[in-house]
């Protein structure tokens, strides 16, 4: 039962990223087995807060251990933690890293499908995601939201969260360059077709020419013999 914390305090005081990397791959496996309680969570989730943006292998490597801790915990204060913690995964997106896209996206899947603050998730995308001054990061937050919807389309269905989504679909038909993210996030979950209707008709008109000039775009060209 003292292996978990022997590891997490290794993890915390280790001032080398390959002894780091393997703390992580052990603890990977030590969460899903202990039933021991994580004694240092401030200090492990600070530790978290900072190898999320460190290398692209320690993020990875981070954030797949983040999603198994979500799935398996069942400690009030390590949920605490993990329900802040949606902002600065967005944040991490800022790199064309797809494993550590992935990893996020099980992340916030894990938060989601465990009711960890799914509201946190929704307004991380919209304000450190799709209003960020990345454009990087604005395109992956909207790919994240569709991965996430892809396995929990209720939180684009559920009233609770409706203004959050109009807020997040409003904010992506405003940003041109995110009309192909907008279709396909429409393509996976047909409720936030939906959700435009609700909008302003300037918003509605734009969304219509994205919609008209995408499908002009992809639609096969006929020829005729």
């Amino acid at each position: 039962m003292e292996n978990l914390n022997e590891t997490v305090r290794s993890l915390i005081s280790s001032s080398s990223p390959q002894s780091k990397l393997q703390l992580l791959h052990s603890l990977r496996q030590t969460v899903t087995t202990s039933e021991a309680l994580i004694e240092d969570v401030e200090g492990l989730f600070k530790e978290f807060e900072s190898l999320i943006h460190a290398s692209e292998q320690l993020a990875t490597a981070t954030a797949s251990l983040i999603a198994d801790i979500a799935v398996t915990n069942k400690d009030p204060i390590v949920c605490m933690y993990l329900s802040t913690f949606s902002p600065i995964l967005v944040s991490a997106l800022s790199t064309e890293s797809l494993p550590l896209a992935n990893a996020i996206a099980a992340c916030m899947q894990a938060f989601v499908a465990k009711e960890i603050k799914p509201e946190v998730f929704l307004g991380a995308i919209q304000k450190d995601g799709i209003c960020s001054k990345d454009p990087l990061i604005r395109r992956r937050a909207v790919e994240l939201l569709a991965d996430v919807l892809k396995a929990h389309p209720r939180l684009f269905e559920d009233s609770k969260y409706e203004s959050q989504a109009l807020k997040i679909v409003e904010e992506i038909i405003r940003r041109k360059e995110l009309k192909k993210q907008l279709l396909q996030l429409i393509d996976i979950v047909p409720s936030v077709d939906k959700l435009v209707k609700k909008l302003p008709l300037d918003l509605q008109t734009n969304y219509n020419i994205i919609a008209v000039s995408y499908t002009h775009l992809t639609l096969p060209t006929i020829c005729s013999v």
